[in-house]
């Protein structure tokens, strides 16, 4: 399936498909929703938070933002670099607490509901060939 911004900076994909990840975060960057200036650049993961606002995590700005889906505002919620976050990949919210991966660091690093570094889920993680983690 391909996913792409036309001239006039919507999103289109293909009638009847799922929004996948990727398809949703090209879909806030089409809209300019998410353009870097909004304070997360590479925009990759997608984590609805408990409070119901959208989790984005940032692969370049090494961060997380969270959108508020009502006024579409978005407002910083990990800083860059927290807890040894690097280039920013998956999340997930488990309970109040967002798990977020990051392959620099090679761990699942876990963040409280205010963003604030809480501990590494695990360590020892890497990318195969194909993209998917494995143990080492």
């Amino acid at each position: 399936m391909r996913y792409s911004c036309d001239s006039a900076s919507s999103f289109a994909f293909s009638a009847g498909s799922s929004l996948s990840s990727t398809a949703a975060t090209l879909a806030l960057s089409c809209s300019g929703l998410l353009a870097p200036s909004s304070g997360v650049n590479g925009p990759f993961g997608l984590a609805l938070s408990p409070d119901g606002t959208l989790s984005v995590s940032g692969s370049f700005s090494n961060d997380v933002v969270s959108v508020d889906l009502t006024s579409l505002a978005v407002s910083p919620l990990v800083a860059a670099r927290a807890g040894g976050l690097g280039n920013a990949m998956d999340l997930a919210w488990d309970g109040a607490t967002l798990l977020a991966v990051s392959p620099l660091s090679n761990a699942v690093v876990y963040f409280d509901a205010s963003g604030d570094p809480t501990g590494v889920a695990a360590r020892g993680l890497s990318a195969s060939r194909m993209g998917r983690p494995t143990t080492m």
